[in-house]
């Protein structure tokens, strides 16, 4: 059973985050000299980004609350398949990036992130505050290890420094911790019902609960239209 709830905070971070892509592509095709990096426009991003993360960890519990008493292997395998399909899909997100912008194709963005989150952070699920634990742990270790560089890929995925630009890095410190985070406070607001914050409604939640229910699909396929009218924009300029 779906909470409403979930899927339109969902919901709000997926249109956050084409929200924060309009502005970052005007700026990319140099319609607008308004740097989406800095200020409110990065804010805007990174929190879009946060809340996502967070719900994917809320949303991994509730899952693994469903299915707990499978068997190990069983639920292994359960969220495994699951990791693996959103690999593929950031696969094929690697390959468009490296054909049309080679020189800052995504190794590593969000979507990788995720489906490893995913597979990775369901050995947790059953924990408590432990997972609260882990995610302090995980965002000090993300901002000491940020600023150490490396030419090894597999530490750059980890958080370390590497000498490459790519359009999207969402590295496995200290993003995780955000995903514990999640996986805590999802715990304690859905299923142990510890504070009263699932009772109350969001501002238009079930317009927003609706977007949420397809985020995944609205993330994938949204910069099409706005490059393409970007892109019109710039010819009759």
């Amino acid at each position: 059973m779906r909470i409403e709830q979930l899927d339109a905070l969902r919901g709000i971070g997926i249109a956050a985050v084409v929200l924060y892509h309009i502005f970052f592509d005007l700026h990319f095709f140099s319609l607008t000299s308004i740097d989406p990096n800095v200020g409110l426009l990065a804010l805007l991003g990174r929190g879009a980004a946060s809340l996502m993360i967070i719900i994917v960890g809320a949303s991994l519990v509730l899952s693994y609350e469903r299915v707990k008493n499978l068997p190990f292997l069983e639920l292994t395998k359960k969220y495994f398949t699951r990791a693996a399909k959103l690999f593929l899909v950031a696969l094929l997100i690697s390959l468009v990036s490296y054909i049309f912008y080679p020189e800052g194709w995504i190794i590593w963005g969000i979507i990788h992130f995720i489906s490893f989150a995913v597979f990775f952070c369901s050995f947790f699920a059953r924990f408590d505050k432990i997972n609260l634990i882990l995610a302090i742990l995980s965002i000090i270790i993300g901002f000491i290890i940020k600023n150490i560089e490396t030419n090894n890929i597999l530490l750059f995925v980890l958080g370390y420094r590497y000498p490459i630009y790519t359009l999207d890095y969402f590295s496995i410190f200290p993003w995780i911790g955000l995903v514990f985070l999640g996986m805590f406070l999802g715990k304690k607001i859905y299923i142990e019902k510890k504070f009263s914050l699932a009772k109350k409604e969001l501002w238009a939640q079930k317009y927003f609960a609706i977007l949420g229910r397809h985020s995944l699909s609205i993330y994938l396929l949204h910069q099409i239209p706005i490059i393409g009218i970007i892109l019109i924009l710039k010819q009759i300029l």
